[in-house]
């Protein structure tokens, strides 16, 4: 999260992992040590998958393209999202 907060980009990130091959693994760790510290729920994690390249090129969303995996996963993670949103608000003491 430190690097998305940061501002990192693709181009960073992608110089980032010509140096160390590990740079995607070590920065999804890094979120994860942040949402866990924060108190954030992680809803879920999207599985790498080319459909999304291919569903990008086709100017759809990968729902909209496939009913894979990715997708599969998408969807279950948009049900827990409006899940919490819609969760009733606890008051404070």
């Amino acid at each position: 999260m430190e690097f998305l907060l940061g501002g990192a980009d693709a181009v960073s990130t992608g110089t980032a992992n010509l140096v160390n091959p590990l740079t995607p693994v070590r920065i999804l760790q890094g979120i994860q040590e942040y949402c866990l510290e924060n108190g954030i729920e992680i809803v879920g994690r999207v599985p790498y998958d080319g459909i999304v390249t291919d569903a990008q090129i086709d100017r759809k969303s990968v729902v909209e393209y496939s009913d894979g995996p990715v997708s599969q996963e998408t969807r279950r993670m948009w049900e827990r999202i409006e899940r919490i949103l819609n969760a009733p608000v606890e008051a404070s003491t």
